[in-house]
């Protein structure tokens, strides 16, 4: 499981920022420029995080 804060401070630091809260979810803006749904809950299935980092694109 991973924090959904350490994934926000890892969009935060390549680049990404926060766009608006969305129902759900909050939405980011990666570093790529693609609009990216971060789930609000205090952790993240680690498959999931990896999913978001992908689309991203940090990884």
């Amino acid at each position: 499981m991973t924090k959904k804060r350490d994934l926000e401070k890892e969009l935060s630091k390549a680049g990404g920022r926060f766009l608006k809260p969305g129902g759900n979810h909050d939405i980011w803006i990666a570093p790529n420029g693609a609009r990216v749904a971060v789930p609000r809950h205090r952790e993240i299935p680690e498959n999931t995080a990896n999913d978001i980092r992908k689309e991203a694109g940090l990884r």
